[in-house]
């Protein structure tokens, strides 16, 4: 038994929980930390969006398009998967050319 009833005095039982009178500095921790969290994604994704942007105007897009993403582009002889960690570092073999456009 816990020792309570439903006579006992509310101001005798003490806290039900730890670190009571905690809870605005962990919220303002937690704030800071979600805020934090967001500019680093936004950071991320932009220097990822940048470097999208400058093969699309060096390749053009239109081979961007139907090469089916900047996953599939070769690029300097080197697969731009490999280079960013995603599909084709495990020794994947690297996609058919796109119709019309030269090999190499």
């Amino acid at each position: 038994m816990t020792g309570l009833d439903s006579f006992s005095n509310p101001e005798s039982i003490g806290p039900l929980y730890p670190f009571v009178g905690t809870e605005i500095v962990l919220v303002i921790v937690a704030v800071a930390l979600w805020i934090g969290w967001h500019v680093a994604q936004t950071r991320a994704e932009s220097k990822e969006y940048e470097a999208a942007v400058e093969l699309y105007e060096r390749i053009g897009l239109d081979r961007a398009m139907h090469a089916g993403g900047s996953a599939n582009i070769v690029d300097d002889g080197v697969p731009l998967s490999s280079r960013a960690g995603g599909p084709g570092t495990a020794g994947e073999p690297t996609p058919p050319p796109v119709p019309g456009q030269p090999r190499g």
